[in-house]
């Protein structure tokens, strides 16, 4: 739509009046009526009725004006003084799309040739008020000639629609949050189908990069890159367990987290997987700024955003990474979030790349949308960021343009201060003292890494790649061990299954739950069979050797870190 300041026919010159009929229009200017049928009527009465034209355009809801074939105004009638707030002896005499700043669907010059060929015109304008707000209407046009077919003015109607405007506006938000809610609970089906599997690989991972670690010892560059290898692996392990929470739709546990830390560390791994010909800046001014949610999730955010930034740059560029504190004073919406008033941590990602066209920016949050090649991108990445930053009520500005590179910017309300993270202390390990643990599960690779594992702690084992070989084996020699260890999801017998038979023969021994996913109907089938606890995929050599150490004391009164799920 473009904003016009009316001078809508060049047919006579500006100082030119109007025919008198319309500069009269509202002095008095007659409507002829019908003379009366009723006996009564008679002589002159019923030959010269007449009422007031302006008293009859009073009567409609409509906005009415008349201008002269320059803009100006000759009639204003009372909707019109209603809908644009100026009274008629104002408006008279000014020129009519100047007053109200009217806003056109096309140049007003298509608009005027329309008029001039078909005698009207109809479209939907913006005029602004007296007193500065917009108003949307359905306008009509309709020009005026003399008997020899001059043009005389422009009659114009207006239909005030700003209320179905609004309401059809709202009908589309609606729609777009349904159609991302139904998007979200794909990507929740998806998590949850790939959580068991994934967790597997990252059980892998996990149990021999640390076992690798052992070995390594200190003091030498094998064992600092193992640490990495091992802390990634924790971020994903994280991760993972985010990931079903937000399937779940479950609010996430929230602490403070010292925001500029995380980002620096963020940085610190991109920068070693940065292409030849990408350089990364950053300044990071927001010292001990604190957010309330989690360091695995911003790490996430801050990830996401620049390994994108990478990718649009495949002939080199300038990754910008800017960190601060902004005092927010009043609402503020963006495209994708409304900020309240406040102090706001604010992360900005900028490139250099290609930019993002458009067409597709109003998609490029949606889940499973990508730009990408097929195989080099799943289209999560950004749909992930805008559900964390949802989630903490923050707010995402897009500004992009194709050729010049494109800059997120992330708001997160600040929650004031707080000191970085310190490394927790770690105790010694809890050893086993020879006991025999039966270890099940339908992965070879995962069942060789937990013997492995339980072997360096102290544990004699015996391993099982069936649920009905490890039965058969117990059933013919109970006495032989001091506790099962089962994975849940496996063919021919499940692990609560397995449980529940074991338990069957001998109904005090420990027996604990492996499983990569979680839930309600997970802790009910566990407890129905009569299982100890649940240790969650992907395992660490900690959480086993403590579960262990606590299971094989305690019997069922266990209790300890949030890998073991305490039975009701």
């Amino acid at each position: 739509m473009t904003p016009g300041n009316a001078r809508p026919f060049a047919s006579r010159s500006a100082g030119q009046e109007a025919p008198a009929p319309w500069r009269s229009f509202s002095k008095g200017m007659q409507l002829p009526l019908a003379p009366r049928s009723q006996p009564h009527a008679h002589g002159a009465d019923a030959a010269h009725r007449s009422v007031p034209i302006a008293c009859v355009l009073d009567q409609t809801n409509d906005a009415i004006w008349v201008r002269n074939l320059d803009g100006v105004i000759e009639y204003w009638n009372r909707a019109a003084e209603a809908l644009s707030g100026w009274r008629a002896d104002e408006a008279v005499g000014r020129v009519a799309h100047g007053l109200l700043k009217t806003i056109f669907p096309a140049p007003l010059d298509r608009i005027e040739a329309e008029l001039t060929r078909k005698n009207g015109w109809r479209g939907e304008l913006v005029h602004t008020t007296k007193d500065g707000n917009r108003v949307t209407v359905a306008s009509r046009w309709a020009l005026h000639r003399d008997h020899d077919g001059t043009p005389l003015a422009v009659i114009e109607t207006h239909t005030d629609i700003s209320g179905r405007k609004r309401l059809e506006a709202d009908r589309m938000e609606l729609e777009l949050r349904l159609r991302q809610a139904e998007k979200m609970e794909a990507i929740g089906r998806f998590a949850s189908g790939i959580a068991h599997d994934f967790n597997n690989i990252l059980g892998a991972i996990l149990g021999y990069g640390e076992i690798a670690r052992s070995k390594a010892g200190g003091g030498r560059p094998i064992a600092d890159e193992l640490d990495q290898v091992i802390q990634a692996g924790h971020r994903g392990r994280r991760l993972v367990e985010h990931i079903l929470a937000f399937s779940r739709s479950a609010v996430g546990e929230r602490k403070l987290v010292h925001v500029q830390s995380v980002i620096e560390e963020t940085l610190r791994l991109l920068e070693v997987l940065l292409p030849a010909g990408v350089r990364l800046e950053r300044q990071l001014w927001a010292s001990d700024a604190a957010l309330a949610g989690d360091a695995t999730l911003l790490h996430q955010v801050a990830m996401n955003l620049c390994t994108n930034a990478v990718h649009a740059m495949p002939r080199g560029g300038v990754v910008s990474v800017k960190l601060d504190v902004v005092e927010v004073p009043r609402p503020r919406k963006f495209c994708h979030g409304v900020l309240q008033p406040g102090d706001h941590v604010r992360l900005v990602v900028s490139d250099t790349g290609t930019g993002i066209p458009r067409s597709v920016q109003d998609r490029i949050f949606d889940p499973f949308f990508t730009t990408k090649g097929i195989g080099k991108g799943t289209g999560l990445g950004l749909s992930l960021v805008l559900g964390i930053v949802a989630d903490w009520n923050g707010a995402i500005e897009l500004v992009s343009c194709e050729g010049a590179g494109t800059t997120f910017t992330v708001w997160l309300p600040a929650c004031g201060e707080t000191a970085p993270a310190r490394a927790p202390e770690t105790a010694a390990l809890p050893l086993g003292q020879g006991e025999a643990v039966m270890i099940v599960d339908d992965e070879p690779e995962l069942v060789r890494l937990a013997e492995e594992t339980l072997a360096q702690l102290g544990y004699e084992t015996a391993g099982f790649h069936s649920s009905r070989a490890a039965l058969q084996a117990f059933a013919a020699d109970p006495e032989r061990f001091d506790l099962v260890l089962t994975d849940e999801m496996m063919p021919e017998l499940t692990g609560s299954q397995l449980a529940r038979e074991i338990r069957v023969i001998r109904p005090a021994l420990p027996v604990m739950l492996m499983s990569g996913c979680r839930g309600a109907a997970l802790g009910a089938a566990a407890q129905a069979a009569g299982v100890t606890g649940i240790l969650h995929k992907p395992l660490l050599s900690r959480d086993i050797a403590e579960s262990l150490a606590r299971a094989l004391c305690a019997g069922q009164d266990i209790s300890g870190p949030s890998v073991l799920s305490r039975l009701p």
